[in-house]
Order: structure tokens, then sequence, then C-alpha cells
């Protein structure tokens, strides 16, 4: 009889392990992701590619003493949930010589704010051009020049900061230094050319900046001699071109240049140590006004802004970990 149950305890083992060990769950492979290409020609050096990212934010947030809610009653803390970023980057090259691309999507929408234009609520939020700009191939990798939207900013790596991989919380927004104010969210009209000499990688840019509807010389009506100097000194003011360039020695591995936006953290993927610097400069752009004088006169200042940073980004272990620095000295 104990013969037959040891038997039998034994058999009931062995089928639980059996299922125990079918029930286990595939060991996960890691996850990969493929581009969505559509090739042009049969090689793929023409081809339509679709980049799209979305970002969603739930806050919350501790307000400032004081602050009074929607019942007119103090509110200490206020929640929400919102889309940060809903972008669409489509990339066509066109030829081998020839690029176009175009940016378009929509940032911070919330249950009251980001609607549509005029609105005062968050419902149907504006739909706005971000970049889109063509591109022509003049020496392979060493020389491209290109025209329109431009996001080829200067002065630092963080002007151009990617907002698919940020390495911080979010943007550090004092990176884009004209930001909203003579630039579309940190886009301007222009030229540029870009490249990279070897490991020397660089881009020069001339902007011409949006008028941002402040003329400062309706302060004053005066005129000098006849001559109409609110019209005078707004063609003075608006009408100048920025210049601005980035340029980083890249020490370790070559990082790609198609896009213009910086990589936050390559999460161990690559390494990268460089060293960059770069300058943006507006002529006549910023005023004081001489009040009290006979004529109210103006004097007109030029915008200059200089970056020097460092990048470095790198595995520190065989099991993923990575270590990523960035360090920038702006004035």
């Amino acid at each position: 009889m104990k013969t037959k149950l040891l038997a039998i305890a034994v058999m009931l083992l062995t089928f639980f392990s059996a299922i125990a060990q079918q029930s286990k769950p595939a060991k996960s492979k890691p996850v990969t992701y493929k581009p969505i290409k559509f090739n042009i020609n049969e090689d793929g050096s023409q081809y339509l590619r679709i980049i799209t990212w979305l970002q969603t934010w739930g806050t919350l947030t501790q307000n400032n003493p004081g602050t009074i809610g929607y019942d007119q009653k103090p509110d200490k803390s206020s929640a929400g949930i919102a889309l940060r970023r809903a972008r669409v980057l489509l990339l066509s090259q066109l030829s081998p010589k020839f690029l176009i691309l175009t940016h378009f999507g929509i940032n911070n929408q919330s249950y009251n704010s980001g609607g549509y234009s005029g609105g005062t609520d968050g419902k149907k939020p504006q739909l706005f051009i971000h970049d889109v700009w063509t591109e022509y191939n003049v020496v392979p990798k060493k020389l491209f020049i290109g025209a329109g939207l431009l996001h080829f900013n200067g002065v630092s790596r963080m002007a151009t900061g990617s907002t698919m991989n940020f390495m911080t919380l979010d943007a550090p927004v004092f990176n884009w230094y004209t930001i909203e104010t003579n630039d579309q969210f940190a886009r301007s009209l222009g030229v540029y050319a870009k490249g990279q000499l070897n490991k020397l990688d660089y881009r020069i840019a001339i902007n011409q900046p949006f008028t941002n509807g402040v003329n400062p010389y309706l302060q004053t009506a005066k005129t000098t001699n006849g001559f109409n100097t609110q019209l005078a000194a707004k063609n003075a003011l608006t009408n100048t071109f920025s210049q601005s360039a980035y340029f980083q020695y890249m020490f370790k591995d070559v990082e790609a240049n198609l896009l213009p936006f910086a990589t936050g953290t390559y999460l161990g993927e690559k390494k990268v140590f460089n060293i960059g610097a770069g300058f943006y400069h507006h002529p006549r752009s910023t005023y004081t006004l001489n009040s009290g004088l006979e004529d109210d006169s103006l004097k007109l200042h030029s915008s200059t802004v200089f970056g020097l940073d460092a990048y470095y980004d790198a595995p520190v272990t065989k099991k993923g970990h990575a270590l990523s620095v960035y360090a920038l000295y702006q004035t």
C-alpha cells in the first residue's frame, strides 16, 4: 500500500511539475523598433519616412499660497492630464541629392489651456508647422545647404535638443534663448549649411527673425526734420538678419547629422564624448528708450549669446547601465 501511495505521489509531482514548466512565460526578447519607411526605388536610397511621437503628462502641483480656484476659493493643489507633445515628422529623400523635411503637431494641451487661437479653453488645439525645409547635398557628408523654417540653432547642443530622448525631465527652456519672442517655437525662416569634416560637426545659419508686434516707436509721436521716426525705427528694429553657428568635435563615436535634433542620451548604445561651441547674433534687435529727452529717442542694441558645452554618454557595465553627462556655459 505504501509503495502504491509513493508511486501515486511521484506521478502527481511529475504532472504538476510539467504543468508549471509549461506555464512559465517564455524568456522575453529585447524590444526592437523598425522605422516606418516606404522605399521609392529598389535600393532604398529614395524613400519616405514617417516618425511620430506622443508625450502625455500627469501632473500634481502644489499651488502658491493665495491661489484661487474656479470656485473662487483657495486652492492648495491642482491635478491634471495634458498632451505635452503630439508630433508627426515626414522625411522625404526624393533623390540622392534632394531632401524635404516636414514636421507638424501640437504642444501643451490641457483641459483649460492650449486650445484654438483666440479660445479660452483647451479644446481644438492649434496644429502648426514646427519645421519645414529643403536640403541639397553639395558634397556628401561634408556640405549640405538648405532653406525654409529652420531649427539649425547656434550656441549649444541643447538649443536643438531632441524631444524624443531627453536626458532631463523636459527641455530646459532657457536653452532656446529667443523662444516665442521673434521665432516660431525656436524656429526661424532662413538658410543653413551643415556637414561633418572627419570628426568636426558644424552648422551655420542666417535667419530673418519674425516681427513680434512690438513697435517701440509708437511710444512717441515726435518727428525729426519732418521724418516719421516711428516708421524708420520699426524698419531698423525688425528688418535685420540673425547669424548663428555651432561646432562640435567628436572624440569618440561620430553622431548622425541627418536631422538637427541632438540626442539626449543613447542609453549605452554609443560611446560619445563631444566638446562644442557656438553663438547667436542679431543686430539692432533690442532697444532702450531715452525717455524725457527732447526727441524721446531710441537706442538700438544687438543681441548676442555665446555657449561652450561638453557631452559624454557611454556604457559603464555590460548589463546595460550607462552614464550620461552634459555641461553648458552660456552667456
